[in-house]
């Protein structure tokens, strides 16, 4: 739910003038026709911004066989393509999961679809299915008029940050299907990072080779993010953390003032001099940053420095990664069931994550003590002397990695959520969850077009088939709140304030104006400017 009145009356000013300006610049360019635009057959404009006299978006009781205009341009599939198909239609730019060409013949457990990514089918009547992209999707680039007869099929799991239109209902009620990282949605892909069990089981270095790499003047805690301004506001947090993992914690013999200086040296912003050893016992730099996000250390070569691969499995990186007993993984959006590498890559190499994210991510985990949850820890210094305490107790430390022992892992959803998807990550015996999804709305829209032509047969006994919408829980992300401290005490000039606030309630904005121009029958993307701009200021004049 949005938050109170109070929270309301201070975001507006800040609100209003960004909004306002986005909507003069961003209705300029639509006015000149910039955005994503199909190109027909004849280089023309594409179908939807044509005035539109065919079927538009009808109440439910409506979704039978309804005629559809054909604008200039349109291209009706052939009957090389199976003209008796469904034919789904990719709308996103550049998702496509087929090779080569713009249509495939897909074969699912239920039978036959065609996918497509050739816009100027959309018009036609055998095309039952949009699916789009998440991260892509534009409400004022929405193809209008909606079909009558057609779903609209999303696809994300990426990071909330990526559309926050999706996290109201508003906005993704304007979907029939979902696969999204929440378990409710309709085909679900919380563990798309997660490969199976054994990459969970894989042995953890030996205890003595990371005491080595302690010795060393390694820090207990890692710190490998280039991506900085985020939602979850992970930075200010990892900042106030480095204030308190203490100096030469857990090495043998102590660091003693050597280990001080070191620390002293990666600290961000402070100077190397005789006369900083003080500052650096206060401010320690015990955890490790790699990356561009309070950087205080270098990774080893070059290669590894290339933020590209710091998400991926490369052997040379996770090698280095290893060498770490507890890696901060902290997620750039907070969500429930939005898990990425962030958690499991730890795992898999035997460290302990110290995690913020998904509030539900115990539902997920191996066994009840696998990972440190930062918000269990009443402050980030309660959290230094936790990790403190694991770092110079073996035996306590090593509880955290029982489950990659035979038996460990224990968590019976979690095994039945692994071995009863429908897809796979890196499997050659399972679809990937992209093919996934597209069979998933095919066997949906052949069981529509079944039902469709029951009730057309036997109206009076078989009733028009009901619509099946997407739910809030299929998304439902919160409003981004600080890593540290409280909103009231962040400068209202600060980075994070300005922009995801603002940015959460925008999208509420946005799934409203769509979604009143969808039940307006409306034709021309256009006009979801003047939507939003009057919405906008009625949510204003209400403050």
């Amino acid at each position: 739910m949005r938050g109170g009145l109070a929270a309301r009356v201070e975001m507006a000013a800040g609100r209003t003038g960004s909004v306002l300006a986005a909507l003069g610049v961003l209705s300029v360019c639509a006015a000149n026709g910039s955005g994503l635009v199909a190109e027909g057959a004849t280089g023309g404009e594409a179908e939807w911004g044509e005035p539109w006299d065919g079927a538009v978006f009808r109440p439910p009781s409506a979704l039978g066989a309804v005629g559809v205009a054909r604008s200039p341009g349109t291209q009706r599939l052939g009957r090389e393509e199976a003209v008796d198909l469904p034919v789904l239609l990719w709308w996103s730019p550049g998702l496509f999961p087929h090779f080569p060409g713009d249509s495939e013949r897909i074969e699912c457990a239920r039978g036959a679809c065609v996918a497509s990514r050739d816009r100027r089918v959309r018009g036609d009547l055998r095309t039952r299915a949009l699916l789009f992209y998440g991260t892509d999707f534009r409400a004022a680039e929405a193809p209008l008029p909606r079909l009558a007869h057609q779903s609209w099929a999303l696809l994300h799991e990426e990071s909330p940050l990526n559309n926050f239109l999706l996290s109201h209902g508003p906005g993704i009620r304007l979907f029939n299907l979902t696969a999204t990282f929440s378990r409710h949605s309709d085909y679900p892909l919380p563990l798309q990072w997660l490969p199976g069990t054994a990459y969970l089981r894989r042995p953890a270095p030996p205890l003595q080779e990371r005491a080595e790499w302690r010795r060393r003047g390694y820090a207990p805690l890692l710190y490998l993010q280039s991506h900085c301004d985020v939602p979850a506001d992970r930075d200010r947090y990892v900042r106030e953390l480095m204030r308190y993992i203490p100096v030469g914690a857990g090495v043998a013999g102590g660091a003693g003032t050597g280990g001080a200086r070191r620390a002293e040296a990666r600290t961000p912003g402070v100077q190397a001099t005789c006369c900083t050893l003080l500052t650096a016992v206060l401010y320690p730099a015990q955890v490790d940053s790699y990356g561009k996000c309070l950087q205080n250390r270098e990774l080893p070569t070059p290669r590894l420095q290339d933020t590209a691969t710091a998400t991926t499995e490369d052997p040379e990186l996770l090698t280095f990664l290893s060498r770490y007993k507890f890696h901060l993984a902290l997620e750039n959006a907070i969500c429930d069931d939005y898990m990425t590498e962030k958690l499991w890559r730890p795992m898999h190499l035997g460290a302990v994550p110290v995690y913020r994210g998904s509030p539900s991510v115990r539902d997920w985990m191996p066994n009840n003590h696998s990972i440190i949850l930062i918000d269990d820890f009443e402050s980030p210094q309660k959290l230094a002397e936790f990790i403190d305490f694991l770092d110079k107790n073996d035996e306590e430390y090593m509880k955290y990695l029982a489950y990659k022992q035979p038996g460990g892992i224990t968590n019976q959803f979690l095994l039945d959520s692994l071995k009863h998807r429908e897809w796979g990550v890196n499997d050659p015996l399972l679809p990937n969850y992209l093919s996934g999804f597209e069979c998933f709305v095919c066997d949906h829209e052949l069981a529509r077009l079944d039902a469709e032509r029951a009730h057309a047969a036997s109206p009076g006994d078989v009733p028009v088939p009901e619509p099946h919408i997407a739910q809030p829980s299929h998304m439902d992300c919160p409003m981004p709140t600080p890593g540290f401290g409280s909103v009231e005490a962040i400068p209202e000039n600060d980075r994070w304030k300005e922009m995801w606030l603002q940015d959460y309630w925008q999208g509420l904005d946005q799934g409203e104006a769509l979604t009143a121009m969808i039940h307006n029958n409306e034709t021309q993307q256009k006009k979801f400017w003047d939507y939003l701009y009057e919405i906008f200021m009625k949510r204003n004049q209400n403050l």
